[in-house]
């Protein structure tokens, strides 16, 4: 992730932590299941679905990650930028993986993640980086979403995919990757959504580098002989974002 996007991401009034944190604690006084702390978490992270309710947005998007990941039981996995643990502690309740690694640019989502998940082996990644300290082949899948279009530039990107396959025993998903084919298209959304000028949009997002990714630009894998394809995202998720799609990378 860029230090810009980190700066406002670890501002700890920042809304998805404040609102993150209220969720937990509404969760462990009253009780509340696995999946309803999980799609509580979910759905601050996620807060618009236009074509259906997020209740599908969140099913469908879960049952997407565990139809191509899934295997038999007892695999470990690492969420690589697991924002508010919503992703990591649904598979953990569902014990479907017997270690759950968690990395992410955000203190405040780590603190909040060690609460739900005990153990949990994690770590607050510093702002631009693109290595994993894992040991080769010492993971069996690493899954990441919405993070590509945080990082500094495309060479960080490229190297930190990298980072990933070396670590990864059976693969590695990452979803939710800007198409730049709809850039406009979401700019314009975007625009409209939060009743901002051209002027004022290019304002408030000058320091926040935002990537997009044409498919070709994961070409680079097939030229190190890394077997990959592209999947196109639930249709409920994300819906008003346009274009978004992930890959799926099978070592």
């Amino acid at each position: 992730m860029s230090k810009e996007w980190s700066k406002i991401y670890n501002n700890k009034k920042f809304f998805r932590n404040v609102d993150s944190l209220k969720i937990l604690n509404k969760a462990e006084s009253q009780k509340w299941t696995y999946q309803k702390t999980a799609f509580e978490l979910f759905k601050i992270m996620n807060p618009v679905s236009n074509k259906v309710n997020l209740k599908t947005s969140f099913k469908d998007y879960n049952n997407f990650l565990i139809r191509h990941i899934k295997k038999k039981k007892n695999f470990s996995i690492l969420d690589y930028g697991s924002g508010n643990g919503f992703t990591i502690f649904y598979l953990y309740k569902k014990k479907i993986f017997s270690k759950i690694y968690s990395k992410d640019v955000n203190r405040h989502f780590i603190n909040l993640q060690k609460k739900i998940i005990k153990p949990l082996n994690y770590e607050v990644l510093k702002p631009g980086g693109n290595t994993i300290k894992e040991k080769t082949k010492s993971i069996d899948w690493v899954i990441s979403n919405a993070v590509l279009h945080c990082l500094p530039s495309k060479k960080n990107t490229k190297k930190l995919i990298l980072e990933m396959v070396r670590i990864a025993k059976k693969g590695v998903l990452i979803s939710d990757i800007f198409n730049t084919k709809y850039k406009g298209k979401f700019i314009n959304h975007q625009m409209k959504r939060q009743k901002l000028t051209k002027k004022e949009y290019l304002k408030k997002y000058k320091k926040t580098p935002h990537l997009y990714f044409n498919k070709d630009f994961f070409l680079f894998l097939k030229k190190k002989n890394i077997k990959f394809k592209y999947l196109n995202m639930p249709k409920s998720f994300y819906d008003s974002q346009f274009g978004r799609y992930a890959i799926l990378i099978k070592i």
